[in-house]
């Protein structure tokens, strides 16, 4: 099926599969750590009084928030391939956090789980570099990452059977900044802030903005609602695209998006799960 693809497009197959295992990488990592050792995971010490996580990876994250604030919503997004690889087959965070979801994927533990996840650094190195790809390397890049994105999705309606509250929640929020943000699903009511809260970011009146959901693979659509809530503008779906007015100006902006089963109960009386954005719409020039 490959043979008949142009060189541009098996490239972007690569691609589009690495960056998807990078993403549900980045996901496993902060919802796993999160439940293991609290929020700011990556500076959490062991019972030695050693850092979980290595000088090397705190200081890329330290340099990549100093460098470009604006582009990164957390720190887990900063990870790269090697850092993300560094973290998933770490010893002792393999046991504590990784192992129970890995092993699906890589039945014989540890050093299998590197063995493959480390077969796609080449890969990722040549199509960042414009290098050359083979018919084989894509087709590696898309059977390793689609095996991993495959037990994720596996690992988590495994976890979700055994909820106390098995209610779908947001996975992870992408908008047409080309933000990405991984909600934490028990937090009641979190609010995210665009930017920071220090710096949210400034909207003008007139500027259009699109924002979407990833929702827990494990429930089916037709199992709950998105609800979107504007400045009382209010609509539904996986998607909203919405043009800011006047109307809308505010030194501190919402967009809030509630998710809301067909159940007849809800883990938070009315709704399930409630994330806010937050940020600045400016009034006109």
């Amino acid at each position: 099926m490959l043979f008949d693809k142009s060189e541009e497009k098996l490239r972007s197959i690569s691609r589009s599969s690495i960056e998807n295992l990078e993403k549900w990488a980045r996901y496993l990592i902060s919802r796993e750590m999160t439940l293991q050792y609290g929020d700011d995971f990556f500076y959490k010490q062991n019972e030695n009084g050693d850092y979980i996580i290595s000088k090397e990876i705190r200081s890329h994250i330290e340099k990549m928030l100093a460098d470009d604030n604006k582009r990164f919503s957390n720190k887990v997004d900063t990870l790269f391939l090697d850092d993300i690889i560094s973290i998933l087959c770490k010893e002792e965070l393999y046991k504590k956090c990784f192992k129970k979801c890995l092993d699906i994927i890589y039945p014989d533990g540890r050093m299998e789980a590197n063995t493959f996840l480390s077969r796609i650094k080449p890969i990722r190195n040549k199509l960042s570099h414009s290098n050359p790809v083979s018919y084989r390397e894509v087709e590696q890049a898309v059977c390793y990452s689609n095996d991993f994105v495959d037990g994720v999705k596996e690992y988590m309606n495994e976890q979700g059977e055994s909820k106390k509250y098995n209610v779908p929640n947001i996975v992870r929020i992408n908008d047409s900044l080309g933000n990405e943000f991984y909600p934490n699903n028990n937090k009641i009511n979190e609010i995210i802030y665009i930017g920071s809260q220090k710096n949210k970011h400034e909207f003008n009146c007139g500027e259009d903005y699109s924002i979407w959901v990833t929702m827990d693979p494990t429930f089916e659509p037709n199992e709950y609602v998105v609800e979107w809530d504007i400045n009382g503008s209010k609509t539904k779906g996986l998607k909203l695209n919405y043009i800011f007015s006047e109307e809308d100006v505010s030194e501190t902006a919402f967009i809030r998006i509630r998710i809301v089963s067909n159940k007849k109960w809800h883990k938070y009386k009315f709704y399930d799960q409630s994330v806010s954005l937050a940020f600045r719409v400016l009034p006109p020039m």
